[in-house]
């Protein structure tokens, strides 16, 4: 038995050979176009400046996609939290600052996490751990959103500054989708935390240690 003969790419051209001579012109011709499209793509792609091609990534993110949970964004971002890590200090001898706090505590370690409402950011945005946990603590200070998230891997909450809403709600960004702050949707744990003045969380835990968010003692 006569085996077939492989060779696809040459019966393929001795089909081409037999077509009319104008339809292997236009076959060339758009063979010709296709490849001038390709060149003039990667060329003024390659001919932009940085900030046009940011510009054009933030103008593509504005708009929930495929798993995203929030409204249009004003802002867009793809960045680490604002605090990581931060200085805790022991409570301070004689009269607390009459300031609000974001109170947390696991395993008996307590923390607390001071607010303030004149801040520029609309948004406190911390990575921590306590008693070993890691914890992603978020704040919006319009919409008074509070957020304590954690995960059960890693010793980093993977989650970013993802953006702000054009109502000022922040979202932000876990694996490439961004959520709204209040967003029921975020495949993290949340972790119970409790928003009251330093004097009275300083009673409940008087070994506490505080986070100071700078000017604090603007806070009402």
């Amino acid at each position: 038995m006569k085996m077939q003969e492989v060779g696809g790419p040459a019966h393929d051209d001795a089909q081409v050979e037999s077509l009319p001579q104008s339809v292997r012109l236009m076959m060339y011709v758009a063979g010709l176009l296709l490849a001038a499209f390709v060149i003039f793509v990667i060329v003024n792609q390659e001919g932009k400046s940085e900030a046009e091609k940011f510009r054009e990534w933030v103008d593509s993110e504005r708009q929930p996609e495929g798993d995203d949970h929030h409204m249009a964004l004003r802002f867009v971002w793809d960045e680490e939290f604002n605090s990581q890590n931060p200085k805790m200090e022991p409570l301070p001898d004689g009269d607390l600052p009459a300031v609000q706090v974001i109170g947390v505590e696991v395993d008996g370690v307590a923390h607390a996490f001071t607010l303030n409402d004149k801040a520029k950011d609309q948004t406190t945005t911390i990575q921590t751990k306590i008693a070993g946990m890691p914890l992603a603590i978020i704040h919006n200070y319009v919409h008074k959103t509070t957020r304590v998230l954690t995960s059960s891997t890693g010793d980093v909450v993977p989650v970013k500054r993802g953006g702000l809403q054009d109502n000022f709600q922040f979202a932000v960004l876990h694996e490439g989708v961004r959520y709204v702050l209040d967003s029921d949707k975020i495949p993290l744990d949340d972790y119970r935390f409790e928003i009251t003045s330093l004097a009275e969380w300083a009673k409940a835990h008087p070994d506490t240690l505080v986070h100071y968010t700078p000017n604090y003692e603007l806070a009402e």
